[in-house]
């Protein structure tokens, strides 16, 4: 597939190895040829020159480009290339943006039950197919975790009505050591265990399968069954509910996280920034969050301001160095549960080997959101897990495909893969053996990832090339 990205910065470069790796025909534009040339060592064209310069995107081939993405460090450059290389013949466009105002509707998130304020429709005014803030989906992810501190992954399918999540059982779990057979009478009739993450394999389940401690338990279902089902991942010994929460740093991230949290009456938010004029606008724009003034990796200071009565601690400056930091000093202070965004998505496994609970990355995320939307052709909505090695995928049956009109049962599916759900006129289901899917039917898929095109086969589509 042909693709181009504007900007040669560190999130394009990240997206530009992981389509490569793919291969995928990519090209980078970039205005800085220092930035460019950080690129030789990788098998692509780049351009020099602005990507809202139609001659400068002549040059990288947009004619032919399945698909454009606005990367560069600015939201108005991204915005107005995007649109510009919609004009010019690409198949569809992304823009990354940083501030929240260009935010609306479906291009932050459909699915989230968070109150948001009527906006300029930015991405249908300008013809983009999707706006994406990378930050915002990190925040967003944050308080996802915050609200459900048992599941280790959330995602949502079929307009909310279907939900994913993952959960890790541990040794003391009352499912642990059961057969999927055994657990399914306790289990509600609405839901499906449709993977289990052990060590590096990944398992689609089968009824004689017992849980291991360790496991990573993929749910999915309607929302209120599956988080019944994770509230048994509570143990009765664990914390105190979270209800104080420390952010250090009020940057972008931090702003767009402390948002969330303000519209949930339950927390108690304290945002700590260094830069006194940043601090005032933080004043005026968060409602019930206390903004204060200091340098969080100060250890006297976090004594100072009690950060050990916290339930949780949130490192979100712009700089990794400065989270790990501080999340340690948290936890030296007593802090139990430690949360931090990381910008370089190599450094999430390895901060979380010093005791961070979470760490979300926004590269990895705005990455995963590309490799999915590169992946998916046709398909309504895909979701990347397991570090790229598993998705769900969300389908429209079409008539005269592969995948209606016969019994599950008889289908032949590839190993890996499991229609997970159905939605029939607007309801959910659960299907069995002897289901059969029918022209319209929205049809929600568990697959390996090395099923991608087999899976696309069954549903009529190809990927393109």
């Amino acid at each position: 597939m042909k693709i181009i990205i504007a900007g040669a910065g560190t999130v394009g470069r990240h997206v530009a190895e992981l389509l490569q790796q793919e291969q995928h025909d990519v090209s980078v534009v970039e205005l800085s040829p220092e930035r460019l040339s950080e690129f030789d060592d990788l098998d692509l064209q780049t351009v020099e020159g602005s990507a809202t310069n139609p001659e400068v995107l002549r040059k990288a081939g947009i004619g032919e480009a399945r698909l454009f993405l606005g990367l560069t460090d600015h939201d108005e450059t991204n915005l107005l290339a995007s649109m510009t290389s919609r004009q010019l013949g690409a198949r569809k466009a992304i823009a990354r943006v940083r501030q929240p105002h260009y935010l609306v509707g479906p291009a932050r998130d459909p699915h989230s039950n968070l109150a948001q304020p009527k906006r300029i429709p930015y991405r249908s005014l300008l013809g983009i197919d999707m706006i994406v803030s990378p930050e915002w989906l990190a925040a967003l992810e944050i308080v996802q975790h915050i609200n459900q501190p048992a599941a280790v992954a959330i995602e949502n399918f079929a307009g909310g009505r279907l939900q994913m999540r993952q959960f890790c059982m541990n040794a003391d779990h009352a499912f642990t050591g059961l057969s999927l057979a055994a657990l399914r009478p306790h289990l509600p009739d609405d839901m499906l265990i449709v993977l289990i993450g052990r060590g590096d394999e990944l398992i689609v389940p089968w009824g004689s399968l017992t849980l291991e401690a360790g496991d990573r338990v993929t749910a999915l279902g309607f929302p209120d069954s599956v988080e019944k089902f994770g509230e048994t991942f509570i143990a009765e010994e664990q914390e105190e509910p979270i209800k104080s929460i420390f952010i250090m740093g009020g940057g972008v991230k931090g702003f767009m996280l402390a948002q969330m949290l303000d519209q949930h009456k339950q927390y108690n938010v304290t945002l700590l920034e260094v830069d006194r004029n940043r601090c005032d606008f933080l004043s005026d724009h968060l409602q019930r969050t206390t903004v204060m003034h200091g340098d969080g990796t100060r250890l006297p200071l976090l004594k100072e301001l009690r950060v050990q009565q916290a339930d949780l601690f949130i490192g979100s400056t712009g700089h990794d160095e400065q989270n790990l930091m501080s999340c340690l000093q948290a936890k030296s202070l007593g802090v139990k549960r430690l949360y931090t965004i990381m910008n370089r998505p190599d450094y999430v496994t390895t901060v979380e080997q010093f005791g961070i609970d979470l760490a979300v990355s926004p590269r990895e995320i705005i990455g995963n959101r590309v490799r999915a939307m590169v992946q998916r052709g046709e398909v309504r909505h895909l979701s990347l897990f397991e570090d790229g090695r598993a998705a769900i995928m969300e389908y429209v049956a079409q008539s005269r495909t592969k995948i209606v009109e016969q019994p599950l049962k008889e289908l032949k599916l590839p190993h890996g893969v499991l229609i997970a759900s159905l939605l029939r006129n607007g309801e959910p289901m659960v299907p069995t053996g002897d289901t059969r899917i029918q022209p319209d039917d929205v049809v929600v898929v568990l697959t390996l990832a090395e099923n991608f095109e087999q899976v696309e086969r069954f549903f009529g589509h190809r990927r393109e090339p």
